[in-house]
């Protein structure tokens, strides 16, 4: 996947107000994360511990989200195949089946 300045064309701009929604599948893989265990921010605060990733999209792009349905937060996987999930309409990702 193109990164930006890698001589592959990809070129992004930070805290650009420049962008558009785009349809996605719903299917990423595990990039850079960190297990939370502590955070005193609602709402937050209840949830911990928790995993904050940087995934890799199907279709290219990166985002920051959490993950979901982790039966040991402490064993993330880097490339761990992973699909979209909604709960309370936020959208986080769990392990693909």
């Amino acid at each position: 996947m193109p990164r930006p300045g890698d001589g592959r064309g990809a070129r992004t701009v930070a805290r650009s107000e420049d962008v558009v929604r785009e349809a996605a599948i719903g299917r990423a893989a595990l990039s850079p994360w960190s297990v939370v265990h502590r955070n005193d921010l609602p709402p937050f605060d209840t949830r911990v511990p928790y995993v904050a990733a940087v995934v890799d999209l199907a279709e290219g792009p990166r985002t920051t989200t959490g993950l979901v349905d982790r039966p040991d937060p402490a064993r993330p996987r880097a490339g761990r195949a992973l699909t979209a999930a909604f709960p309370d309409g936020v959208p986080l990702f769990r392990p693909a089946p």
